[in-house]
């Protein structure tokens, strides 16, 4: 899951002047391949509320993803048959957080089953505050939860942006310096890192 926070800056004469805004969080896409092996690759994957599976069969045989305990569906997911080449995409948005067996209907004898563990992915995304232009440095605070990883990205333009450092967050409110920005507008964000 992606979450990103953007803050501009202009610099005149020392003064920094700085807005922020949060945009919404991105869900994530993964992709689970349906094997020759009659396996689930991977076999265990952990993905957040919102965020989508997609179930690829590449082999030439007819697979499906089901969940519960084979044999026994429990209705949570079900793909109809998936033949060779075609994908099964599922987003869990309405399935509470926690860990659920499937399975392959076909191949379930062969260890065709797999995992699935549903996290609660509603966290706050980061945000920003408190811009400062300090002995050649620019500096603001991140805010948001310890121990998550942040990446904090410039940009000049909002085309290409330049990872600056990645930080382990070590409490909920931690500072970021850039020391040598340039003399121009920049813009800021910072991405939590799932």
């Amino acid at each position: 899951m992606v979450m990103n926070t953007l803050i501009r800056f202009t610099l005149l004469a020392g003064l920094a002047v700085a807005t922020t805004w949060a945009r919404p969080a991105a869900c994530a896409t993964y992709v689970v391949q349906m094997t020759s092996a009659d396996r689930f690759n991977p076999g265990s994957l952990s993905v957040g509320v919102g965020d989508t599976v997609i179930w690829t069969n590449s082999t030439l045989g007819t697979h499906t993803a089901t969940s519960g305990t084979a044999p026994t569906a429990d209705g949570h997911w079900g793909s109809s048959n998936v033949s060779a080449g075609k994908t099964f995409a599922f987003t869990f948005t309405n399935i509470p957080p926690q860990s659920y067996a499937y399975f392959c209907q076909f191949h379930f004898p062969f260890g065709m089953v797999g995992t699935l563990t549903i996290t609660n992915a509603t966290t706050t995304p980061p945000s920003l505050q408190d811009p400062i232009w300090t002995n050649g440095q620019f500096q603001f605070f991140v805010n948001g939860k310890a121990g998550s990883t942040y990446v904090t990205e410039v940009s000049s333009d909002f085309n290409g942006w330049l990872a600056t450092q990645t930080n382990i967050a070590p409490s909920d409110r931690f500072m970021v310096s850039d020391p040598s920005p340039t003399l121009h507008m920049n813009f800021y964000r910072v991405r939590a890192v799932p």
